[in-house]
């Protein structure tokens, strides 16, 4: 395994994202689900981390990578969902729960909180609410968190979502992401330590990893220190980085 940082890395770095990941594209319209993988947010292994993103290796597949991501239809029927606090919220729980029309309520066991377009599942969710409207202001999930979304697919083992804001923040992540630039189309998966989403879709990750290459066997990935993502832009940055080589 090899580290760079010049130029020429760099372009081949690019030639390798559209190559290989606008061919990933085109295989993801499974219509079956992987189940929502329990890990424990530890040291994960490529074949875990692929599993967690719900990549199938498919040797049949023409890409370049050998694969594809299964994304849910429960998501996809609604593909541009609103903002947190414009849907309605529906949650439910295998165990004991605690409900409140205003306040705090406690739900623990096999959490499923779902909006058009939007599903998540924990161990624990705690739910605040307005005292006086009884919305809800923020949902803060604990234990296994599994997020999926028409563009992203986030795996924790904390998570907390403002719907005053609009803004989604996780601890320990897997995530995957779906891009459109221009005539490509290509999914980013990686790691972090922290991941932030702001109201406009704009990522910042901190201690992370990046890559467009098959999950259970990346050919490369970008480390750093801090990571951001511009959303309307199709710009990432990364600080204190690295590209790692396989084999090279």
């Amino acid at each position: 395994m090899l580290a760079h940082k010049d130029n020429k890395a760099i372009r081949l770095l690019l030639s390798l994202l559209i190559g290989c990941s606008s061919a990933i594209l085109a295989n993801t319209k499974a219509t079956k689900s992987v189940s929502p993988t329990q890990l424990k947010p530890a040291q994960y292994t490529q074949q875990q981390i692929a599993h967690a993103l719900n990549w199938v290796q498919d040797s049949h597949d023409t890409n370049l990578c050998h694969g594809h991501f299964i994304i849910p239809p429960t998501v996809t029927d609604t593909p541009h969902p609103l903002p947190m606090k414009d849907e309605v919220t529906s949650t439910h729980s295998d165990g004991p729960a605690l409900l409140k029309k205003g306040g705090i309520s406690i739900l623990n066991t096999n959490v499923i909180t779902t909006q058009p377009g939007r599903w998540s599942k924990a161990d624990k969710v705690t739910i605040l609410r307005n005292n006086k409207t009884g919305k809800i202001r923020s949902i803060h999930l604990n234990g296994h968190v599994s997020l999926e979304e028409p563009e992203r697919r986030v795996v924790a083992s904390q998570a907390q979502f403002n719907y005053d804001n609009n803004s989604q923040h996780f601890k320990n992540a897997l995530y995957r992401i779906y891009h459109k630039m221009k005539k490509q189309y290509i999914y980013t998966w990686g790691k972090a330590r922290t991941y932030f989403r702001d109201k406009h879709y704009n990522v910042v990750m901190h201690h992370a990893s990046y890559s467009t290459c098959n999950p259970a066997h990346p050919t490369w990935q970008v480390t750093a220190t801090t990571m951001t993502i511009n959303h309307k832009q199709h710009i990432a940055k990364a600080y204190n980085a690295f590209i790692y080589f396989h084999h090279i």
